[in-house]
Formats: C-alpha cells, structure tokens, sequence
C-alpha cells in the first residue's frame, strides 16, 4: 500500500508542473511560498513577489484563468482597497505607508492562485496538501530541535515566534485530521494518525491556548461525526501530556480559568474601547497602535505592538470601510464552500479538500492570524482552493449530464 502511494505521489508531482514555461513558474513560486511560510519569511515573501511578476506577465501574454469571476473576488478586492485608501486616512501616512510594502502587494498572491490551481487537475490539489502537512512536520521537528537545544522555552518557528507556528499547525493539525479517509493523501490510516498526533503535540508545545482551542474545535466538528474512536485516542495523548507536563498543565489552567489570564487582552479591549467611536469609518490608519494606545502602562508587555484580535485590529487601522468587506469575505468563502459541499461528489477529492479547507477557514475565524504577514499566505490560499473548486463547479455539473 505505501508502495503504490509513493508511486502515485511521484506521479502527481511530475504531472503538477505540466504546461507552459509561465504557468510553470506561477506553480513553482507558488509552492514555494506556501512551503516556506514557515522556514524562511525573506524566501516566503520574495516567491509571493516573483508569483506575482510571473501572472502579471501571463495575463499581458493573454493566460487563462478559471476562476476569474468567481463571488469572492468582490469582497476580497474591497478589503484590499479600503486597507490602501486607509493610508492617506491615516493620523501618521509615514508610517502607515509601510504597509504598502509589508501587506499591500502580498494581496495579489490570491489572484495569483485564482489563476494557477485548476479544481479538475488533481495532481495539483493533492501536491498541495502534501507540501502543507509535510511543512507542517518539519516545522514541528525544527522546533523541538530548537527547545531541545535550549534556544526557546516553547516551540517557535524558525522565523516568526511561537504565535505563528501555533495558528499554522493549529490549521494543518485540523485540516489533516478531516482528511483521515483519504488514502491518497495518506497511505495508512496509522501514518494519518501518527502524523495527526505528531502535529498535535507540536501544536501543544507552542502553549498558544487559542490556537489549543482551534484545534480542540476542529477536533470535536470533525470527530463526532466520522472518527469518534480517533477523537478518544488523540484526546488521551492530549491529557497524558497536560497530567505529565508541568508548563502544558500550567496552561490549561490559565485556559480553564481564562477570565483571570487574558495576557493583557483586557487591557488592550480597555484601550480600544475607549477609541471606537473616533474614527469608526476609515479607521487611525495601518500601523498606529503604537501611536494612539491609551493604556500602555497597563501593560505587562511593552513589547506589544498590535490590538491582537484581527476583526478589531481591521477595524481601528481602516474603520467599517474594511471591516465590513473583511467580514464579507468569509461570509461569502462560506457560502461558496457550502455550494461546493454539495455540489462536488461525496468521496471525491474535491469534495474532501472542500471540507479541509472550510475547516481551516474556520480556524482562522477563531484564532486570527489573517493578517500576519506569513500566515496570511496560508489564509489566501484557502480562499483560493474554495474559489477555484466554486468556479469548477458547472463545469463538472456538465461533465455528469
């Protein structure tokens, strides 16, 4: 069974890269981006810029893309252009200007995969999911390696601390363990849940309580309905390390007693509560916590420097012109993968990534992390993935008839 799983993995690798030299690159630096978010933010973020060059070009050159009127384009669009017309708005544009070079252009990454996946060629959604929870291994491993040396007291990516591993492995965790019935992604229903486990565990070792609530969700959607007896099992490994490890233990403490340990939230809820109703429109502009946060010595870290709470922080850098659009997006990426849900065949890979990513989706809903400048690589390109497999859709419905 492995055997034939190798085989077939080495196929859709040398299938993926079919077309032309454009298309080529677009795929590559793609996948580029998506399996470096994690290692490299310097490889992550000048992949998603040579992407974007390359589609640009293949667009002038007259390339295709299936998903080119797909619903979500509108909302999606909206939210780019309220975050670039939130700069002249700003109380400070010089700093606020950054964005431009920090967040802005990073946007284009979802059209970007509009046109470079194709819901009908398997082989590319499957070299995805591949890539993404082998990233998701490596970086669990890299940063035990790191705890085992001394250099973190938590498990922390190579590149951007703890709190981005912990909503990474939190969504590869959930989308995984939705994916546990699918033998060509996963050989044997044994690597499925050792792979499961191993990124659970990582996920624990991050000792992020929100992202431990992310996966605790995605855990219970998925497992009361198709994998109850594996829910036990990786439950089980979860408490043995919460009885047996002291920080873990410490933690789920906090968790279980969250009102008394919000990590300084309450102060930053405080602060923003008492600058909601100043610029409720356009927002005080990209970048400026710093600039108009009234209760910085409340704070316990000096060292914060965002509202921590992406709808909130959308909300005080580029007011209700960005909020609601950003609140559309997921709106309507829910809708679609609804459609997509029934839709595709049930048992089709389509069908199944559909539900993998809604999962994920949903993990970003709960725990953030939209905005940060590497997990939000891994936000788009779900958005991306219900997209294309909506714009598929009459297509297959045709090919059925």
């Amino acid at each position: 069974m492995i055997e034939a799983w190798r085989r077939s993995a080495a196929q859709d690798l040398r299938h993926a890269f079919r077309g032309s030299w454009r298309e080529r690159a677009i795929w590559i630096t793609s996948l580029a981006a998506i399996g470096t978010l994690m290692f490299s933010i310097a490889i992550a973020q000048a992949a998603v810029l040579l992407a974007g060059l390359f589609w640009g070009y293949h667009q002038l050159r007259g390339g295709s893309c299936t998903a080119r009127r797909s619903p979500l384009l509108y909302p999606y669009a909206l939210f780019v252009l309220a975050r670039i017309a939130a700069i002249p708005f700003s109380i400070d544009p010089s700093i606020s200007v950054d964005a431009l070079r920090t967040e802005i252009f990073f946007y284009v990454f979802f059209f970007v995969l509009l046109c470079a996946l194709d819901a009908r060629r398997e082989d590319q959604l499957r070299v995805i999911l591949y890539l993404l929870v082998l990233a998701g291994l490596l970086a669990t491993v890299a940063g035990f390696i790191r705890m085992g040396l001394g250099m973190d007291a938590r498990l922390t990516s190579t590149t951007a601390g703890y709190y981005t591993l912990g909503g990474f492995l939190a969504i590869i965790y959930a989308m995984s363990f939705s994916l546990g019935r699918r033998k060509d992604i996963f050989p044997s229903r044994v690597i499925w849940l050792v792979i499961c486990a191993i990124l659970l565990v990582g996920l624990l070792f991050t000792f992020n309580r929100l992202h431990w609530v992310v996966a605790a969700v995605a855990t219970l959607v998925i497992g009361l309905r198709r994998e109850r007896r594996i829910v036990l099992v990786l439950t089980a490994l979860a408490l043995l390390l919460l009885i047996t490890v002291e920080p873990l233990q410490h933690r789920f403490l906090q968790l279980l007693n969250a009102g008394s340990n919000l990590s300084g939230r309450d102060v930053i809820w405080r602060g923003a509560f008492m600058l909601i109703g100043e610029h409720p429109v356009t927002g005080f502009g990209l970048r400026t916590f710093h600039e108009i946060f009234p209760l910085f010595d409340q704070l316990i870290d000096k060292g914060v420097g965002s509202w921590h709470n992406d709808y909130l922080q959308v909300y005080m850098d580029s007011g209700l012109m960005a909020l609601v659009p950003f609140l559309a997006v997921f709106g309507t990426a829910t809708w679609m993968g609804w459609r997509n849900w029934k839709a595709w065949p049930q048992g089709s890979l389509q069908h199944d990534l559909n539900t993998a990513a809604i999962i994920g989706l949903l993990g970003f809903a709960i725990g953030g992390g939209t905005l940060d400048s590497l997990l939000s690589i891994l936000f788009r390109t779900l958005l991306a993935l219900i997209a294309v497999l909506y714009a598929a859709k009459p297509l297959l419905s045709a090919t059925e008839r």
